[in-house]
């Protein structure tokens, strides 16, 4: 839940510069390919603290402007992950829903680790996307 509108939520979302700073674990946002967040649209980042740093990939499979991203994230073998963001307007601002789902990859064998991860990751990210949703730092 954040207290902001769609728009101010999504133009953090929206904006390829912002990705490393409420993206948990992420290191590094490399650059895009296309015009992000258009579909087929790309990020390359970086997750992980030294020397675990892992290099991956997201690419943008669904958007619906201020309403829903859907990414393709590769990291390496390691693992494919689809990932949902919706936002929907409530009385309090924005309801933000973001989901994981591990595709394919090594990281299938470990699922309860992983899911954890996930966990942790997710209301991290959220916290930060909220905070800078609300403040509008940093853009």
């Amino acid at each position: 839940m954040a207290a902001a509108a769609p728009s101010d939520v999504w133009a953090i979302i929206a904006d390829p510069r912002t990705y490393a700073n409420w993206v948990a674990g992420t290191a590094t946002s490399r650059g895009e390919t296309g015009d992000w967040p258009a579909v087929g649209s790309s990020l390359r980042h970086r997750w992980g603290v030294w020397p675990a740093r892992f290099r991956d990939r997201s690419t943008v499979t669904a958007c619906q402007h201020q309403r829903q991203l859907e990414l393709d994230v590769r990291v390496g073998r390691l693992a494919a992950v689809a990932v949902t963001i919706r936002l929907a307007p409530d009385a309090f601002g924005t309801r933000i829903v973001l989901r994981e789902s591990v595709v394919t990859g090594a990281a299938l064998l470990f699922r309860p680790l992983t899911r954890r991860f996930q966990l942790w990751r997710n209301r991290r990210s959220l916290a930060a996307l909220v905070r800078m949703s609300v403040t509008g730092a940093p853009r």
